[in-house]
């Protein structure tokens, strides 16, 4: 392990002392960046009684003083390294801070300026380089953040929006009409979605901002993001259901105005349940049987690796199975083999590709794993029943020129 090359990182890419300590928070060494500058912004014994008084998951600790600089300890099962000073491109609120009064503002001019988001990174990249277990940047501000004043204007601001709505009775949607709304999601039930809209009191939604269009977008926003996990009850698959999601509420974004949003979080709805119904009722064997946790997380595989070739036995090893059990599974639950899926679920991705992208044939090939552009053709018409240029012509009255195709 190379500690030298690493602290050596630290120096260049942060601009900051990196001190290194022992478990009871003696000083061993330090490395000073290559500019030069000085850490005088606290006592040692102060920084060190704060910043070593590690919890029991041993995260690292972020501590600011008088408010402008901020340094960070890692804890590693010999040591202890302590890094900084660097002063943050945009303010902190810190749950640990200290203060010196003989520090004037002036003197932290010399700190090399340092975007947060860099130097929260490289902190972590330091723990996780020792860890044994991976920790998120989330973690790392549950941690260390100072969520009290958020916490207090939350509870602010939910009783006054409590005693307004009270005042003036107007009371959220019924709960009970929501978790019918979803579970005609979950159920592929679009009848029953249908008639859920035709229960809905618009005047009685939320108040999530008070600029009345970006209220709208956010309403719609939690409107699609319930609908996308209730399609996963259904069965959908996670990566189809937040990759659908986050294409809506991208076009949401888009909207300028509030019935388009509305328009637009109603399509979603039924776009969700529409695949949950295809899904319930698209094959025999879906109807008839229960697809086991074995099968999503399969499905979960292939529908994360479709740009790739994907091989049965990296399957069966991802789900911990037998591949020729795993095979047999899919084949009593899906109907089909998992070569026949795998290529259902490509094709349908190059139904996409040529209707709303501008790849060519080739592109599109190589793209989604096929062995070449003759291969895609080849199964392309076997499934569809048109060839590439074909389908693009038909359905999106877009094609290139400069690329042929051999049916």
């Amino acid at each position: 392990m190379n500690e030298e090359a690493l602290i050596h990182f630290i120096n260049r890419q942060l601009g900051a002392f990196v001190h290194l300590c022992s478990p009871t928070g003696f000083l061993l060494e330090s490395f000073p960046p290559f500019q030069k500058i000085h850490d005088e912004f606290i006592q040692w014994t102060q920084l060190l009684a704060v910043l070593t008084d590690f919890s029991e998951s041993g995260y690292p600790r972020l501590v600011s003083v008088n408010g402008r600089v901020v340094y960070a300890s890692v804890k590693t099962s010999e040591s202890i390294y302590l890094v900084g000073p660097v002063k943050p491109d945009a303010p902190m609120s810190l749950r640990l801070s200290l203060y010196n009064p003989n520090i004037e503002d002036s003197r932290t001019d010399a700190v090399p300026l340092c975007g947060f988001q860099l130097f929260i990174e490289t902190v972590l990249m330091l723990h996780n380089f020792y860890a044994p277990e991976f920790l998120s940047s989330d973690i790392l501000a549950l941690q260390n953040y100072d969520a009290s004043g958020s916490e207090k204007e939350v509870q602010t601001v939910y009783s006054d929006i409590l005693f307004e709505r009270q005042e003036n009775e107007r009371l959220h949607n019924p709960y009970d009409q929501e978790v019918r709304l979803l579970d005609s999601i979950s159920s592929g039930d679009l009848d029953s979605l249908n008639k859920c809209w035709r229960e809905e009191d618009q005047k009685s939604y939320g108040t999530l901002s008070p600029q009345p269009m970006r209220n709208v977008k956010n309403l719609c926003i939690a409107t699609i993001t319930l609908a996308s996990r209730a399609a996963i009850r259904g069965g959908i698959s996670p990566e189809i259901s937040f990759s659908l999601c986050d294409s809506y509420i991208q076009r949401l974004e888009n909207c300028t105005e509030s019935m388009t949003c509305a328009a637009l979080a109603h399509e979603a709805q039924k776009h969700y349940t529409q695949l949950v119904s295809n899904l319930h009722y698209g094959t025999k064997a879906a109807t008839q049987l229960r697809p086991t946790p074995h099968l999503n997380r399969c499905k979960d595989y292939i529908y994360a690796h479709l740009h790739e070739r994907i091989n049965i036995q990296d399957i069966a090893d991802s789900v911990h199975l037998n591949a020729t059990y795993l095979c047999d599974l899919f084949k009593k639950y899906e109907g089909c083999t998992i070569h026949q899926f795998i290529l259902t679920e490509k094709i349908a991705l190059v139904k996409n590709l040529l209707k709303y992208s501008t790849y060519t044939y080739s592109e599109i090939a190589t793209y989604l794993g096929f062995a070449s552009q003759s291969h895609l053709g080849v199964q392309f018409k076997k499934i569809t029943g048109y060839t590439l240029r074909e389908y693009r012509t038909k359905f999106s009255g877009n094609d290139k020129a400069n690329t042929t195709l051999q049916s």
